[in-house]
């Protein structure tokens, strides 16, 4: 007997803790959640605008935005390098 009220007091319980909301939000409540999200995806994408502002001031300081760019530099120069021997051995292929 005791057991048997032990269990319908447990599963009372477990009842009431997953109970499950099954009414359908009222419109306000829809776009309320709307307006929520879409300010916290505002609050994040401002967040990050942030961070990538202070990350390219650290990049500038420690030197990496120079050796970025003196390494795009390099590539360009030899791009232009390769361009102009291409057509070197084609005016003297000819």
């Amino acid at each position: 007997m005791k057991r048997s009220l032990v269990w319908l007091g447990v599963l009372a319980l477990a009842g009431m803790l997953c109970g499950c909301d099954t009414r359908e939000p009222s419109p306000k409540e829809k776009a309320a959640a709307q307006q929520k999200q879409a300010e916290s995806q505002k609050q994040e994408s401002q967040d990050s605008s942030v961070a990538s502002e202070v990350g390219s001031v650290i990049d500038y300081g420690i030197g990496v935005t120079q050796t970025r760019a003196l390494k795009q530099a390099k590539q360009q120069i030899h791009n232009i390098n390769d361009q102009h021997n291409r057509e070197l051995e084609q005016a003297l292929g000819d």
